[in-house]
């Protein structure tokens, strides 16, 4: 969706994967594609 123009934001605490440790590499290549990272706690504020 960011590529089409939209304002994606990815709630970094809010996402699982079942192997937890590539989550990190996950979140890179969301911002890398334009998507803001960001906490719950961040989005609410």
């Amino acid at each position: 969706m960011a590529g089409g123009g939209y304002a994606v934001r990815v709630l970094s605490d809010c996402i699982t994967r079942y192997d937890k440790k590539k989550i990190p590499e996950m979140l890179t290549y969301y911002a890398s594609k334009g998507c803001t990272v960001d906490t719950l706690a961040e989005a609410m504020a």
